[in-house]
């Protein structure tokens, strides 16, 4: 039996986790001795990515209105994805 868990799906967490990452020393950039990244890097900074608006702005998710506290997650996240081969901002 398969079970999909449907969580939280927000800019937040995205933030959470890569600071929470590069904090531990698990992302390679933060840590030149770090082994293989726990995450998909290239995923985190397209979703990322999908969630920045015609007003330059971001969304907690692809679609959404633009707000101030996204806009500083999802800056800091694609800058944090950027260390190890993601888009510049």
């Amino acid at each position: 039996m398969c079970y999909i868990y449907a969580g939280e799906i927000d800019t937040r967490f995205s933030y959470c986790a890569l600071s929470s990452l590069a904090i531990l020393g698990f992302l390679p950039a933060s840590s030149p001795s770090a082994g293989p990244c726990p995450i998909d890097l290239s995923k985190a900074v397209e979703f990322v990515a999908q969630c920045r608006n015609f007003d330059g702005g971001f969304g907690a998710v692809p679609g959404a209105e633009s707000h101030a506290g996204q806009i500083f997650c999802c800056v800091v996240s694609e800058k944090g994805g950027e260390m190890e081969g993601g888009r510049e901002v």
